[in-house]
């Protein structure tokens, strides 16, 4: 794009801004802080900053509106699964051994609710609502991924935090010093960030080894896999001789990475001694031994997250409370009864464990109806739609060692995808609903100045 272009662009937004009615910045600024949940990860307390700022703009709007907040389907539906949701939160933890953690998520839950009412509200209420929140998130992306890259070249991010700091040894965590939370974000995001140049490969490929890049040098194996599955609705419509060649791309980079990364030398080291030890094992002990190495020692947590899921198939043994029951189902010699099992590391176990049926059946159903509207939306609204689908659908491939859904930093984001997923699948229907209820469109600039 020509630098003209861009300043005619911004000044047409100039112009929104100024002729907008209360109603109009209002939902501009619900839009802004939903996109803060990914770009302000970052700052002190990650998202809730963010969170608390969007859910006083939905507070506000709650006030602007009243009754019409709750008014479209979109906001029903997505109000009301949040707060099913808090109600199986509550259930759980009755008789949990630290209940009142259960009751501060289901109180968040209600939150996300009223949120979730609002954003849809405000959609409705701004011009081409998808394309501003899929450049919020875009945004964010493309700063987290410079910045890992500036932390790698010159040994410092721009918040100051030095490469290969306090976590483990030779991980790349860009501003995250002591989590995971880089590569995930960046895994997750992809489709949603490269969505707009999935057909410019000049674009999107450098863009996807880039994240690679970043991700094999977090020395985290599942945002590996994360990533492959999030790109490949986006690498599909490649070449085939494209797709062959970063097959040997991928083959290469984990090579280069064992050889620069502390964190993968490990993996490897632990991945070939349980092979090893697979091979060897006459007894269900050392068995699973083996399957611990090979999982970075996830095998623990998933078997014990089964045998709690078992012993409460209802409720679970309630909302964050994982870390408390665990010695209960634990053999002796485990190896988290001296550390810190905070969660089970796969999203449908630690849902079976912590939720039981009521917690997977709440998932499916909602897996279930976004994949049903989606089929029967039109083209354009697919279109629209595909990238956060693309997003969930990775995030919820279940063989994969997941990010807990149930987690103050990134629930907000899973929250954002799904959120952005029913505007873009409805936003067609705005005017059509407009007409119908005699209002008219609302008084925006025409969506084409922002094209």
């Amino acid at each position: 794009m020509r630098f003209a272009d861009f300043f005619a662009k911004w000044q047409r937004v100039v112009a929104w801004w100024r002729n907008a009615g209360r109603s109009e910045r209002l939902a501009a600024g619900l839009f802004f802080w939903a996109t803060a949940l990914v770009w302000a990860q970052p700052l002190p307390g990650g998202p809730r900053l963010p969170f608390f700022l969007l859910l006083g703009f939905a507070m506000g709007a709650w006030w602007h509106a009243r009754g019409d907040l709750w008014r479209p389907p979109a906001a029903k539906g997505t109000a009301g699964s949040l707060l099913v949701f808090a109600l199986v939160l509550v259930l759980s933890v009755i008789g949990a051994p630290q209940p009142a953690i259960g009751w501060s998520y289901a109180l968040g839950m209600s939150g996300f609710a009223v949120a979730s009412a609002a954003l849809v509200w405000a959609a409705r209420r701004l011009p081409r609502p998808s394309f501003w929140l899929g450049w919020g998130v875009r945004a964010g992306f493309l700063f987290l991924l410079g910045d890992a890259w500036l932390q790698w070249l010159v040994g410092r991010d721009l918040f100051g935090v030095p490469y290969g700091a306090s976590y483990f040894e030779g991980r790349l965590l860009g501003p995250f010093a002591d989590t995971l939370k880089l590569p995930v974000l960046l895994a997750l995001l992809f489709p949603v960030a490269v969505w707009p140049w999935r057909d410019r490969m000049r674009v999107a490929l450098p863009l996807l080894l880039a994240t690679g890049g970043v991700v094999l040098l977090s020395g985290a194996r599942s945002a590996l896999v994360l990533l492959m599955l999030a790109a490949l609705p986006v690498v599909w419509r490649w070449p085939r001789r494209v797709r062959v060649g970063l097959l040997g791309v991928v083959v290469l980079g984990v090579f280069a990475a064992v050889v620069v990364s502390p964190a993968w030398q490990k993996r490897i080291e632990n991945s070939v001694d349980g092979f090893v030890a697979l091979r060897q094992a006459k007894e269900s002990a050392a068995t699973e031994e083996g399957l611990n190495r090979i999982l970075s020692q996830r095998w623990e947590l998933w078997r014990n997250a089964t045998r709690m899921g078992a012993a409460n198939p209802f409720f679970g043994v309630g909302t964050k409370q994982f870390r408390y029951v665990y010695a209960d189902y634990a053999d002796e010699g485990d190896l988290y009864l001296h550390a810190d099992p905070y969660h089970a590391h796969h999203l449908y176990l630690a849902l079976w464990a912590e939720l039981g049926g009521a917690g997977l059946l709440w998932f499916f159903v909602i897996a279930g109806s976004m994949f049903v509207a989606f089929r029967r939306a039109s083209p354009e609204a697919r279109a629209r739609a595909a990238p956060w689908a693309a997003a969930l659908a990775a995030y919820a491939f279940p063989v994969q060692s997941q990010p807990v859904l149930l987690n103050v930093w990134w629930f907000p984001v899973i929250w954002l995808c799904w959120i952005a997923f029913w505007v873009a699948l409805t936003e067609s229907d705005r005017a059509e609903q407009s007409q119908q209820n005699g209002q008219g469109e609302p008084p925006i600039v025409s969506e084409s100045l922002f094209r």
